[in-house]
């Protein structure tokens, strides 16, 4: 019992606590280990669009973010046979601006030159450049013509 009283008291291990303490504060303070935006929640309309004719989708998403910095978002599409159309540059989002948790928006518009279906995903940027979770949705396109063959 007297040893670990002794050890307690000891000037040497009081300043290793001090120590470890003061490394503990500083990392807070510092904000290493910051994590990235996150988002959830997608939805959008429609999910669906005709070939040769501009679709609009206009969706929104739940979002997380302890730093409060969230920015820009950014989507991306893909045709039926999985080739890049589009990428868009990152664009100034509205509703970052509710807290730590919110609701952001976006929309875009695409002519599809492709009947099927076509895959975009969405994403948000904060303002050190920190990319959220990609999520994602897709848009099935056909023709103006009934059911057939080529109208999938």
């Amino acid at each position: 019992m007297r040893l670990a009283t002794q050890l307690q008291e000891s000037p040497a291990l009081r300043k290793l606590g001090m120590v470890r303490a003061f490394l503990a504060l500083a990392l807070l303070m510092c904000g290493c280990g910051k994590q990235p935006p996150s988002i959830s929640m997608l939805m959008y309309s429609p999910n669906a669009g005709f070939e040769g004719m501009d679709t609009e989708i206009d969706g929104t998403f739940n979002y997380a973010d302890a730093a409060q910095d969230i920015s820009q978002w950014v989507y991306e599409l893909s045709d039926p046979n999985d080739n890049l159309v589009t990428r868009s540059p990152p664009t100034p989002g509205t509703g970052f601006n509710q807290g730590i948790t919110g609701m952001g928006s976006f929309n875009f518009t695409f002519n599809p030159s492709l009947t099927g279906l076509y895959h975009f995903s969405v994403w948000v940027v904060d303002l050190t450049a920190r990319e959220s979770n990609h999520l994602g949705g897709n848009i099935r396109v056909s023709t103006t013509s009934p059911y057939g063959p080529d109208n999938p």
